[in-house]
């Protein structure tokens, strides 16, 4: 392949995995526990004929940013946010895997007590979390 040729096609397709990075980001910004996507890349030197002074780019990784973010008070007796490392479980929907991780805090409790996030329900160590005397939490609302 032509080296010019080369370079500028890994060039284009660098700046497009750039792009969806940035753009997910961007769109999900405002999302309760979201964590950006961080994007790592170095510059790597071509190899072989026509190459001598070509370098293209690498991306060695791209990973989540679980910094801490701002808390924010939401005066909702179930809300909570997690003070340093760690996550919590939450039971996967049909097609997802099992246990899927979130540092996002704003909980639900269902009618029979179930604790939720979003549609999924929130799992202890051994089972599934469940609040049997709703009469302790009189000022919640079950959906």
């Amino acid at each position: 392949m032509n080296p010019i040729l080369f370079s500028a096609a890994k060039g284009a397709e660098r700046t497009m995995l750039a792009q969806h990075v940035r753009a997910n980001n961007l769109s999900h910004a405002d999302t309760i526990g979201f964590k950006a996507l961080m994007e790592h890349s170095s510059p790597m030197r071509l190899e072989g004929s026509g190459f001598l002074t070509s370098v293209t780019s690498r991306t060695n990784s791209s990973i989540n940013n679980f910094a801490q973010g701002e808390d924010i008070r939401t005066e909702r007796p179930l809300d909570v946010s997690i003070n340093g490392d760690g996550f919590i479980t939450l039971e996967g929907l049909d097609g997802e895997p099992n246990e899927l991780y979130t540092r996002a805090g704003n909980f639900r409790l269902d009618g029979n007590g179930q604790l939720y996030l979003g549609e999924r329900r929130v799992m202890s160590i051994e089972a599934l979390w469940f609040c049997p005397i709703l009469s302790l939490l009189p000022s919640v609302q079950t959906a």
